[in-house]
């Protein structure tokens, strides 16, 4: 069947028409989805707490260490003993080393959702427990809008999603209790579950295959990373930073008039005269001659039967032949590695020392490294080997914090620990990069939306699992150490079995199914009983067909 990718390849694979189209589309759902994942970095942070106990008249000072989500404090601790009769204490929903505190005033070095409700003591688990309903949101807008995108339409679905995503995550600015904070953080998850998966398949599918890294050369998702940094440390009001993040997004909408469809989503639907409008368009821009496009449209009318065009896929395709559920498996575990050590080395970094701030801009800036790095790994390289590399080497860079932990010299030596946590992170985010790539490079144009959308859901999965990651450090500080290294170790042993998609052209054709075995079980049962009779082969399944209709109709 004819591809739009021998149409690129002729028009040209990339040019300045492409690459606008590109990183306009990459521009709104890397910074919409950017700001809105990880803006509870800023919002729900914890900036502590001192306790004040007041009763009688005789007091006694002493010090209390208040734990932050972020750093440890050690403030006053004020209460005081009477000794004039048997007093009756309230106890109050905080205690701290068996005293009760009736009393507790914040930090003033920000406001957040914490402050806004009292979210500490016996509430202290609220904000965390909103992470995981935003990480499930953004599960459920993968699955969603996957399909959406699929039966749609790239441009529609990607719209609404971004615009859903901006305007709910301006509305919690407005909530007046955590309960309507916590619906509309899973609302906004969603949104950004069908940003990400739509988002990325329509820009990819404008690029020849020597060009689709570039996307990820952008670095638009992490220099997104450091720009929320910058309002988080210059804006310290958790509502008007939401609006400040959230309603940027809306403009988004101009570029409605200016982006096109898919043109390989449009060949799947049979509208090929808008196919042949874009390529008039991309050849206009890079000065080159069009194709024909009246044999391209024929040979594509002439293979490609009506009812396939028409027909909506859904996920069980996914798994319609052995060697799509073989890949389709093993992509699923390593997105859910990917995203297990990923999270948990970033909701992990509460429990590592130094200033917040400080850690977040040296994670953020070596992740846009690592994007910057793509383009040039992945033409080089190959999408597979990179993704097997880096899952591998971040499991040995572990290896190092486990000791440390075990001689017991894991919080004195806190620089190597920083570096090399960094680091790790660092060669997750450059295979998982890659692993964008191959995966949305290993489906056909009918159920590419779906794959992504199928693997960044195994992602969320373990989004979600990541924050018990941070608190397994109760129990032992190597806890995430041991079992990030473990999950890597494997996934990196599991990329070795996929395939290299690297200069290969993306299908726009869906396989048949060959999961079923019966016929072919039966077209050799027919040929033995053949073998042993005089009947000819052909009559001996006349018979066999005419038995079974006859079946039928009994």
């Amino acid at each position: 069947m004819p591809q739009f990718e021998d149409i690129l390849l002729e028009v040209g694979q990339i040019g300045w028409y492409q690459f606008a189209i590109v990183f306009i589309i990459s521009l709104g759902w890397e910074f919409v989805g950017a700001f809105s994942m990880l803006a509870l970095v800023f919002v729900g942070a914890h900036p502590g707490w001192k306790c004040i106990n007041q009763y009688g008249n005789q007091t006694l000072n002493d010090s209390l260490t208040v734990y932050n989500v972020t750093e440890i404090i050690s403030v006053p601790l004020l209460y005081n003993i009477s000794n004039q009769g048997e007093d009756v204490v309230e106890t109050s929903k905080c205690m701290e080393g068996g005293l009760p505190c009736p009393g507790h005033t914040f930090n003033t070095g920000f406001t957040s959702i914490v402050t806004e409700w009292d979210l500490i003591c016996n509430r202290d688990f609220i904000s965390d427990t909103i992470s995981s309903l935003q990480m499930a949101g953004v599960l459920i807008g993968c699955l969603v809008f996957g399909q959406l995108g699929d039966a749609f339409g790239r441009k529609k679905v990607y719209f609404f999603a971004l615009l859903f995503t901006s305007i709910v995550g301006a509305a919690q600015a407005f909530t007046n209790d955590w309960i309507q904070f916590a619906i509309l953080r899973f609302l906004s998850g969603t949104g950004i579950g069908g940003c990400i998966v739509v988002g990325y398949i329509w820009s990819v599918e404008f690029l020849g295959p020597k060009y689709r890294p570039v996307i990820n050369g952008l670095g638009l998702w992490p220099l997104g990373l450091l720009v929320l940094l910058l309002f988080g440390y210059f804006i310290r009001e958790w509502r008007t930073l939401l609006l400040s993040t959230s309603l940027p997004g809306l403009s988004i909408i101009t570029a409605w008039w200016f982006l096109p469809e898919s043109p390989r989503w449009l060949l799947s639907q049979g509208r090929y005269d808008e196919v042949v409008t874009i390529a008039k368009r991309i050849a206009k821009s890079n000065k080159k001659p069009l194709p024909d496009m009246d044999a391209f449209v024929q040979q594509c009318e002439e293979e490609m039967h009506l009812a396939q065009r028409s027909r909506r896929y859904g996920f069980w395709d996914l798994f319609r032949t052995p060697t799509l559920t073989r890949t389709t498996t093993m992509i699923m575990f390593i997105w859910f590695t990917n995203s297990l050590f990923s999270y948990g080395v970033l909701f992990n970094l509460k429990n590592l020392p130094g200033n917040k701030y400080v850690n977040l801009a040296i994670n953020f800036s070596l992740s846009y490294l690592a994007a910057v790095l793509m383009p040039v790994l992945t033409r080089w390289i190959g999408r597979s080997r990179i993704a097997n590399v880096c899952l591998l080497s971040a499991a040995v860079l572990l290896i190092p914090l486990i000791v440390l932990v075990a001689i017991g010299r894991y919080t004195e030596l806190w620089v190597v620990v920083s570096v090399i946590s960094n680091i790790s992170h660092t060669s997750i985010l450059i295979g998982w990069h890659a692993m964008y790539i191959l995966t949305s490079e290993c489906y056909p144009t009918p159920i590419r939306n779906q794959g992504l959308g199928f693997a960044s859901m195994s992602a969320r999965i373990g989004g979600i699992i990541a924050p018990q990651m941070a608190y397994a450090t109760k129990f032992w500080k190597g806890s995430p150490y041991v079992i990030s290294g473990c999950f890597a170790f494997a996934a990196g042993l599991v990329t070795c079995f996929l395939p290299e998609t690297r200069q290969k052209a993306l299908e726009d054709g869906v396989p048949p199914r060959s999961w079923c075995f019966c016929m072919a079980k039966r077209k050799k049962r027919s040929y033995d009983q053949a073998k042993n009779t005089d009947v000819p082969l052909h009559e001996l399944m006349l018979q066999k067909d005419e038995g079974a209709r006859f079946t039928d109709k009994i």
